[in-house]
């Protein structure tokens, strides 16, 4: 292997050069814009973390209006439901007093048509009797104030 001393002179002293340019041009622009580009990356890591910890928040406060609100809606049916059973109440005695009025009416009138019947009976019975008495008797004059007695004190 020949090496030529010259040339590695030469290279070393354009290493050297390039060295030099490199740290007087560029390596403060650089090692500038590497710092800027750490502190973005650092600023976005700290607004990430600031809007992880707003999402958690705002998650925890969507559950707490979820949990309100199915709470609320509970409590609407709950009263829905007492309300509704109340008003069936309301219309469960309202038809039982209509029906009680309605069986009352229709046991007052059987009690005057059973009268109304018992008096037309009592008075068909009267004629009756008073007519076999004159077929019996041949009598024209009968006691029609006992008949009329005695079937009064018949009970029907």
């Amino acid at each position: 292997m020949n090496i030529d001393v010259w040339v590695l002179i030469a290279q070393l002293i354009n290493f050297w050069i390039l060295f030099f340019l490199f740290n007087k041009f560029l390596s403060e622009p650089i090692s500038k814009e590497i710092q800027t580009r750490k502190e973005q990356i650092s600023k976005m890591s700290n607004i990430d973390k600031q809007l992880e910890e707003k999402m958690l928040e705002a998650n925890k406060m969507a559950e707490d209006i979820k949990s309100e609100a199915r709470k609320t809606a509970q409590e609407t049916i709950d009263s829905s439901v007492v309300l509704a059973k109340k008003k069936a109440d309301d219309i469960v005695a309202k038809a039982d007093s209509e029906a009680k009025n309605k069986v009352s009416d229709a046991q007052k009138e059987i009690e005057k048509e059973r009268l109304s019947m018992m008096n037309n009976a009592k008075a068909k019975i009267t004629g009756l009797v008073l007519s076999l008495n004159r077929k019996l008797f041949d009598e024209e004059k009968t006691n029609k104030e006992f008949i009329e007695k005695e079937i009064e004190g018949i009970k029907l």
